[in-house]
């Protein structure tokens, strides 16, 4: 069995794919960089174990008991601008609510 090879013919256009802009040249002429790149191996932050009696759990204890001691104000944020009109409602912590972190 022979198979028949059609040629493409006006009325039958074959999908074309558009042409690729070429890169930007830079003032030496090249449009594209054609070596390897060597990109560095990514590092990560040491995990801290935060066990009882750590510098880091002391740390961490001690920023939350700053932060508790806060009460900051949040504005109404309309159209992207800050809205403050006095009118103040407040925030509390979800497990004690008698202590105020926001208005």
């Amino acid at each position: 069995m022979t198979e028949t090879v059609r040629k493409p013919t006006e009325d039958r256009a074959q999908p074309t794919t558009p042409p690729v802009a070429a890169a930007p040249s830079s003032s030496t002429g090249t449009a594209a960089f054609g070596g390897s790149r060597r990109v560095p191996a990514p590092v990560n932050e040491p995990v801290k174990a935060y066990a009882p009696g750590s510098p880091e759990k002391a740390e961490v204890k001690a920023r939350l008991k700053q932060m508790a001691a806060e009460v900051v104000e949040i504005p109404l944020v309309i159209g992207g601008r800050e809205v403050r009109t006095g009118d103040l409602g407040t925030t509390v912590i979800p497990h004690d609510h008698g202590h105020t972190v926001a208005r």
